[in-house]
């Protein structure tokens, strides 16, 4: 007995998502990327430790860390595709290629 696995809609709604995104530049990236260490060192602060600009230097890196997976999100799409007849739907492909994203951001250095 065959399941059909995979949800084209929510494909199809992923794909278009990542459209929505202008790519990075090299400098943009540079930028965003100090941005997300900049955040990472401060939330490392202990409490008591924390500067004025705390808060303003997290929510900032935040931000850039959402547009730079956003803005890279079509290439997480494109390299999926190229497993997608490997076993795994190409939705699940998708979306560990989107955590395996979220953490390389992280580790990016700029």
């Amino acid at each position: 007995m065959s399941k059909k696995r995979g949800n084209p809609d929510t494909v199809l709604f992923i794909m278009q998502h990542a459209g929505r995104f202008p790519l990075l530049t090299g400098e943009q990236e540079i930028n965003l990327a100090r941005q997300i260490q900049s955040m990472l060192r401060m939330l490392e602060l202990p409490e008591n430790e924390r500067p004025e600009d705390w808060e303003f230097v997290v929510k900032q890196g935040k931000k850039a860390k959402n547009l730079m997976i956003q803005s890279n999100l079509r290439l997480v799409v494109n390299v999926a595709k190229k497993y997608q007849n490997m076993g795994l739907p190409l939705e699940d492909l998708i979306q560990e290629g989107s955590i395996g994203m979220n953490r390389g951001v992280e580790l990016f250095d700029p």
